[in-house]
């Protein structure tokens, strides 16, 4: 780690800016030199550099995930550091010279990008939860969609379904999406697929005893 790290202000976004040039210059000697020699002092280099800008720029990551979050833990700063390695790797200071700049809004955007899928999934499970008994006809059927992976031939059962049933046989009943999924992304009723459901298993037991 570099002792000579600045405080903060000024002289420290500069220094910042110049150790993610100097990682950019390292990368080009590492591609060009042959000597395994050089190319692992070269590379234990990069890595200590990189560790400088990690602790130079964990206070962003602390702001910006509490900000968005309402809390900072090891997990969100561990994601955090990752981007930031990401957008190193990615930076061209021939396009940017200022990668404090670049860094702050594209750190925000990752956080603020990241609770917005954790709201989403949390919506989805809590949408999904509130609808589980309603999936479930009854024992039975649970342990027909059981016998329907193990034990059959998947073809013969699939032939002369119409459109919807398909959708439930393939979806539902061989891939395990929720009927309220279904409902989202086929833009099919709910009570309608629930309805389909039912006459399609009596279509398939009938279908079973004939099989068997």
């Amino acid at each position: 780690m570099n002792k000579n790290i600045k405080k903060g202000g000024f002289d420290k976004h500069i220094q910042i800016n110049n150790f993610v040039i100097d990682i950019k210059k390292i990368d080009i000697k590492i591609l060009n030199t042959k000597n395994n020699k050089t190319r692992t002092a070269l590379i234990h280099e990069r890595k200590n550099l990189l560790e400088d800008i990690i602790i130079c720029l964990k206070p962003l990551l602390l702001k910006s995930s509490k900000h968005f979050f309402g809390y900072i833990d090891e997990d969100l700063i561990q994601e955090g550091n990752l981007h930031l390695i990401k957008l190193i790797n990615k930076f061209d200071p021939s396009r940017n010279d200022n990668f404090i700049g670049y860094a702050k809004y594209m750190v925000n955007a990752f956080y603020f990008d990241l609770k917005r899928k954790d709201s989403l999934n949390k919506k989805r499970n809590i949408y999904l939860d509130d609808n589980e008994k309603l999936d479930n006809l009854n024992s039975k059927t649970i342990e027909f969609e059981d016998s329907i992976n193990n034990n059959l031939n998947l073809f013969e059962l699939s032939k002369n379904l119409d459109e919807n049933e398909k959708i439930i046989f393939k979806y539902h009943l061989l891939n395990n999406y929720k009927l309220k999924e279904i409902e989202k992304f086929k833009n099919i009723k709910y009570r309608k697929l629930l309805y389909t459901k039912k006459k399609l298993v009596d279509k398939l037991k009938n279908k079973i005893q004939n099989i068997k």
